[in-house]
């Protein structure tokens, strides 16, 4: 029964988001489109179970509330883009530290000021922690790119943006050093998880209130569907979808857990319909194959994979018989070209002209987080942008091949401590199935981050807060494991 259940609630959500793009499509009507953002709010107001459980997570919240959730929402507020024009680089030649560069930098002194008074005040030992496991490796990937400074084309920038993340480094590690257990550190994740949600549902807000500004019908004003995009902050549509993805992959997963409380699923029923609509409205078509790659995932680790075959088969029948393929095919293009799509949007020739400059200094680069937009993005004439558009050719540019060997170990371990806590029997079934969540949204990252620089652009929360995550399981197996040897060994003498 609570098979049928939930795929009869999967094929609810799909059908939403397919009569989301049929009404929005073909008709390039904004206010059929403001329809559809605005009816997950009034499927929230339609569902009493809903209001009780947000009230109950609200509360939860309220109550738990503590010094680190402030300053994970200030590294946040601090990573956000404050500007309403575009920076390039002419720009950041004329006014280095303008508006949204002082916002950035009192956020990271708040941030960094109350972890060394907690550090030298003994209530929280964060600096020794930095150094170990999962976290030592994330570390020596900040210390290659601190060390780049030294001939970095752009060494203030580099310094800078290298010791932030290392803030960010060492403000989830001070969470992980507090935290009593696995259970605990998910108050970390529902925090982020809701920042997330709260600045996709800012972006929503905007499009009602604002869509002339919200909504991007592209350079020519020919698509046939808006991309929702942020106005201030400044959010870009991409960044846009991987949130609905991520909050829609963790509502799945929570809907689908056993150790879930019932009296939640009203409230990650609206969580799942909100994060499809919002990712489908921002046309991010990389966060939406890694939604699906990693849905198909989860059926496949949860062994449902039958029931997702039926699921994916009747969908495949409403599509064909409906005549629907034509509207997907046209959405998924974006007013794109053949010839565009097959550039990657324009991708192929940033890495094209990104490789040259990595054939130049292979092993040194040219300096952290500065030989995309200072080198490679005058090259192609694309100023505006941050970088290259892909984690792994970035930090290949910038910090050589050590620094991209070192972001790889991270990531590998990441996945590795993950998968082990998900199988595991030595660890709690609400820890595994946490972990299993926890994976999920890694490998939505994960392929998002060969199309964007999302796991090492400031602040990078959900990317830490999993590697932290790691930490804590690799942490827990092996004393586990100690203990397994220690009860094994007097039998043994």
């Amino acid at each position: 029964m609570t098979r049928v259940r939930w795929i009869s609630e999967i094929a609810i959500f799909a059908l939403l988001g397919i009569v989301a793009l049929y009404v929005m499509a073909p008709f390039h009507s904004k206010i059929a489109t403001l329809l559809v953002l605005v009816a997950p709010v009034l499927l929230f107001f339609l569902f009493p179970s809903a209001i009780r459980a947000a009230w109950a997570n609200v509360s939860s919240l309220i109550q738990s509330f503590t010094w680190w959730h402030w300053l994970v929402l200030a590294a946040l507020l601090g990573g956000l883009d404050w500007r309403t024009e575009a920076y390039d680089l002419a720009d950041i030649a004329s006014n280095p530290i303008d508006a949204s560069v002082k916002v950035r930098i009192a956020c990271d002194a708040l941030v960094a000021i109350i972890l060394l008074i907690r550090l030298v005040g003994e209530k929280t030992a964060w600096l020794r922690p930095m150094f170990r496991g999962v976290f030592g490796s994330v570390n020596v990937f900040v210390l290659i790119a601190l060390l780049t400074t030294l001939w970095s084309v752009k060494p203030y920038w580099t310094f800078y943006k290298s010791a932030e993340y290392g803030l960010d480094l060492a403000l989830v590690v001070a969470i992980a050093s507090t935290v009593k257990s696995i259970q605990e550190y998910k108050l970390l994740f529902n925090w982020v998880y809701g920042l997330c949600g709260a600045l996709l549902a800012l972006a929503v807000a905007e499009a009602i209130f604002m869509p002339h500004l919200a909504f991007d019908y592209g350079p020519t004003g020919t698509l046939a569907m808006p991309e929702l995009t942020g106005v201030f902050p400044a959010q870009a549509a991409n960044g846009l979808g991987t949130f609905g993805a991520i909050i829609a992959m963790v509502a799945v997963s929570r809907l689908l857990s056993k150790t879930e409380p019932r009296s939640n699923r009203g409230w990650y029923q609206i969580i799942l319909a909100f994060g499809m609509v919002g990712m489908f409205m921002t046309e991010a078509r990389s966060a939406i194959g890694a939604f699906t790659a990693t849905l198909v995932l989860y059926l496949i680790l949860t062994r449902r994979t039958i029931a997702g075959a039926i699921l994916a088969a009747v969908s495949a029948c409403v599509v064909a018989v409906s005549g629907f393929g034509n509207t997907i095919f046209e959405y998924l293009m974006r007013g794109q070209t053949a010839m565009q799509v097959g550039t990657l949007t324009g991708r192929m020739e940033l890495w094209s002209a990104a490789w040259q400059k990595i054939t130049e200094r292979p092993f040194i680069g040219w300096g952290a987080f500065a030989g995309g937009r200072f080198v490679v993005l005058p090259i192609v004439h694309k100023t505006g942008s941050a970088d290259v558009d892909s984690t792994f050719v970035e930090a290949l540019l910038d910090t050589g091949i050590p620094g991209l060997l070192a972001l790889l170990i991270v990531i590998g371990a990441a996945w590795y401590f993950l998968w082990r806590g998900y199988r595991s029997v030595r660890i709690a079934l609400p820890d595994r199935n946490l972990a299993l969540e926890a994976l999920m949204v890694l490998a939505i990252l994960t392929i998002r981050s060969v199309f964007v620089s999302n796991l090492t652009r400031h602040p990078a929360l959900v990317f830490l807060t999993i590697v932290g995550f790691a930490e804590l399981l690799r942490r827990s197996l092996k004393e586990k494991e100690v203990r397994s040897y220690e009860s094994i060994r007097p039998h043994e003498s």
